[in-house]
């Protein structure tokens, strides 16, 4: 393949101005005796572009045929990675229909299909699916996730979750083609767990990542990114809540107070941050707060609390300690990777 790039399109340039001269000494060759004399018994300048222009008329013709077979061999490697079933087939156990587009990862290998667009709806359990992305190549090197995304309409259970397929849904499927497990979807309605509430909508997907930085294992199994979460008593607002496989409460961060709260002797205002660490610092429950940056925390007896304090709280109001918001043993627990 000739490469697309500025550095080469000077070849094309010299061949193109080379032929354009040797135009111009064909007409005078053909139609003038005089040119043709002199060109014979002229100075060496005049012979030597006449010979360089020949030998861009050669270049122009070999660039010519090298752009043709360039654009036969991208043809034929297009043709080679996307195909149309002319007829229905079973591809990786899924029956696809006539007229469904391929996109192939290997050419010609129907086996490696990347992506699949249906042109009438297939049911994948209680999903109609009109298309689907198996990642391959780089997509498996930079994100290690070999779930098969999938793209329609409908509503199934997948692993204990019911979910709604508004855009898409990832998953993954065993031989056959069925759905033997869930990596992420958005929930079709409200979920109550023990002590915590779940809304529509709110993203469901699998953990990734459960070690810290201290060599800390987390048990997590699930992540949900909530609009709504209550929980117990305190309602927040896009907080990342954490779920062992069982589907019991791990932990709950960077929830912001959808309202204001108050909590033993202390008053927290709305949009106070809310963790309840998935590393916790202490083996019993406890809840760290740390007010907005635009107001404070107030206690009865009128302390103030500001943002760059974090108040290290039991659920039933007793202070356990007072940090620094930027405390390492915070910041740390919090660095889920």
């Amino acid at each position: 393949m000739i490469p697309l790039s500025f550095n080469y399109l000077w070849i094309f340039f010299v061949a193109g101005f080379g032929s354009i001269i040797f135009s111009l000494f064909a007409i005078g060759l053909i139609f003038s005796s005089k040119f043709r004399n002199t060109l014979r018994h002229g100075n060496i300048f005049i012979q030597s572009l006449f010979v360089c222009s020949v030998l861009c008329v050669f270049l122009s013709l070999i660039l010519y045929f090298l752009v043709l077979y360039t654009k036969n061999e991208i043809e034929k490697e297009h043709h080679s990675i996307h195909k149309t079933l002319s007829s229905p087939e079973i591809i990786l156990g899924i029956q696809m229909p006539q007229g469904t587009e391929l996109e192939l990862f290997a050419p010609d290998q129907l086996t490696s299909l990347r992506q699949a667009k249906f042109p009438q709806p297939v049911l994948f359990g209680k999903l109609q699916i009109n298309s689907m992305k198996i990642p391959r190549g780089i997509d498996l090197e930079l994100f290690d996730d070999r779930s098969t995304t999938l793209m329609g309409t409908g509503k199934d259970t997948i692993e204990g979750w019911n979910c709604q397929l508004m855009s898409y849904i990832q998953v993954y499927l065993d031989d056959a083609g069925n759905i033997i497990g869930l990596e992420h979807c958005n929930l079709a309605q409200d979920t109550q767990l023990e002590n915590i509430i779940l809304v529509a909508q709110a993203d469901i997907e699998r953990s990734k990542y459960q070690k810290y930085p201290d060599n800390f294992v987390s048990t997590d199994y699930w992540r949900i990114h909530n609009p709504l979460t209550q929980y117990k008593a305190v309602s927040l607002q896009w907080a990342n809540v954490y779920l062992d496989q069982n589907k019991q409460l791990i932990g709950i961060e960077n929830g912001t107070l959808t309202e204001k709260l108050t909590l033993g002797d202390i008053q927290y205002p709305a949009n106070t941050e809310f963790n309840l660490l998935v590393h916790p610092l202490t083996q019993n429950e406890t809840w760290l707060f740390t007010p907005p940056s635009d107001q404070n925390a107030v206690a009865r007896n009128g302390k103030v609390y500001t943002h760059d304090q974090t108040i290290f709280q039991r659920p039933n109001g007793k202070i356990e300690q007072i940090l620094n918001s930027n405390d390492p043993r915070i910041l740390a627990r919090r660095m889920n990777h």
